[in-house]
Parts: structure tokens; sequence; C-alpha cells
């Protein structure tokens, strides 16, 4: 065997230790390519009784989900309630307002050390059961993520209202209605801001004001400003 300068010799050991880690790094990708890129929403859920930002940091740290259990965690480490604010990437006042709102209301417990774990309106992984009696909707991770942090934190609540809206859109015509089931155009009956609000417990009194902040109200994705809600006629709500 020729050595030259600057080479780095190594043992027989250290080689089966580093093939061994590569192999295990190999599978790891491999497990972590086949978990699956969505989680499930309980449809029966709307999470009105929390405030709408709150709803938003809610469904952005469920894409932390670990599958098939209820844990949350951050690359292999679980995560960590004096973790929120890092993870959220917020102010940590406003990330202990989070957690005493989510927690109070049954969507988060916290463990003995600390960790965290979400409620069973949260799934990933398979949706047993009768599919038309417990509804689920599948929300991608990844199309969280970015909606979520292309978005302000003074804008949390927009993003809430609009992830409030998700229970009410018809996929077939893009537009909020009262049976987002419907097929028949003809059939679809569009709900106003004001219906909105009042199905979601809002104040109405704040209609207005919050109708024209969502008409303007954009998230950045890889450099790009994009709008997600119009209006039309008499106050009905389109998804952009």
């Amino acid at each position: 065997m020729h050595v030259r300068e600057g080479d780095t010799l190594i043992t027989k050991e250290e080689h089966e230790r580093r093939k061994l880690m590569q192999e295990l790094r190999q599978k790891e990708a491999l497990y972590r390519s086949k978990e699956p890129n969505f989680y499930w929403f309980s449809a029966t859920s709307h999470l009105e009784h929390l405030r709408p930002e709150n709803a938003a940091r809610l469904i952005y740290l469920a894409t932390f989900q670990v599958y098939d259990t209820r844990a949350l965690m951050n690359g292999r480490k679980p995560i960590k309630s004096t973790q929120i604010a890092d993870i959220l990437k917020v102010s940590k006042p406003i990330a202990y307002a989070f957690l005493a709102d989510v927690k109070e209301q049954g969507y988060i417990t916290e463990g003995k050390d600390k960790e965290l774990y979400l409620s069973a309106v949260f799934k990933k992984g398979r949706c047993k059961g009768n599919k038309k009696e417990y509804p689920y909707y599948k929300f991608y991770i990844e199309t969280i993520r970015q909606l979520y942090r292309g978005t302000k934190v003074s804008e949390h609540k927009m993003l809430g209202y609009v992830f409030a809206m998700f229970p009410y859109i018809n996929l077939n015509y893009n537009i909020l209605c009262t049976d987002p089931y419907e097929k028949n155009i003809d059939s679809i009956i569009p709900i106003t801001e004001y219906d909105f609000l009042i199905n979601c417990g809002y104040n109405i009194s704040n209609a207005s004001r919050i109708a024209k902040r969502l008409a303007n109200f954009s998230v950045t994705v890889y450099g790009k400003k994009y709008k997600l809600i119009s209006f039309f006629g008499n106050g009905r709500i389109s998804k952009s």
C-alpha cells in the first residue's frame, strides 16, 4: 500500500463503524421518505375556542407530530414546552400565552419531562373507523409550514382565520359555502364574512375591519407574495 503525505489512516474497526453508521443513515432516510407528507385534522373540530392566532400556531405545530403517535418531535428529540418559542418563532410571552390557551382547551397535554402531546383531533398515520361519520381533512405538512413561515407574527391572527375557513371550502368550486360537499353549482349557498364569523364564534362587530384585513392579507413563499382570500358580490368569500 502506498501512503502519500497528508493521507489519513484509520483502523479496520473504525472503517467498519463508519460503514455501519452510513447504512443506518441510509435506512433512516428511507424510513423518513416513506412517512406521509400530511396529517389528518378532525372535520368536527373548528378550533373555535382558540384565539385565531393560536389556532394558526397549533396547526403549524402539528406538522411535527410523530407517525402513529400523539408525540411532537423536532428531528430525533421530543419538543418540550420550554422550546415552543423557538419552534414557533415567537417571543417567550407569546409562546407562554399560546401554551396556556391550547392546554386549557385540551389540544395539548404536557408530560412529566415537559414533553408535549397533541389531542386526538390531529392524526398522522392511518385513519381508522367510518370516515363519513368521523371525517378528517388532509393537511399537507410542507404547505402548512410554508404558509406559517411566510406570515409575519403580527399576521398570525389572519392566518388563523384562513385556517378556520378550511371546513367550509367547496373543493369543486373553491368557494366557502354551507355545504362543502355539494357538487351542483346551482345548489351551492355561499357564506358571507358575517356567516363565517358567527359560525366560528367570533365577534361580528369587527367583521368589516377583519374582512378588509383578510382581503389584503398575503403570505410570502419562496420570495413571492400570494393573496389567499378574495370577496365578491354581497361579502361572499372565495379562496384565491
